[in-house]
């Protein structure tokens, strides 16, 4: 997601022990009807807030964590998460 012009990654998890998501290692994994439902909460949130937001394409869980991963690593002086590229 990019909230005001900048990187804002948001990650999709499910819940361990719900019968309904025993299978899933990852988001190609969902019903598709997960990430629309998801998306749809992620763009009427924002409605109010009338802030400059976009959405961008889902990835994968090892993007998922590569982000928790450099989320350790802090924000360099630019407030970008990691070794962000510009």
């Amino acid at each position: 997601m990019i909230d005001e012009k900048r990187d804002d990654e948001k990650i999709m998890g499910v819940p361990v022990g719900d019968p309904r998501f025993g299978d899933v290692d990852d988001i190609a994994a969902l019903e598709s009807h997960w990430p629309r439902e998801t998306r749809n909460f992620c763009v009427t949130s924002m409605l109010p807030e009338e802030k400059d937001t976009a959405l961008r394409c889902w990835d994968g869980a090892a993007a998922a964590q590569w982000v928790i991963t450099v989320a350790g690593e802090g924000h360099d002086s630019n407030g970008y998460l990691g070794r962000h590229e510009q």
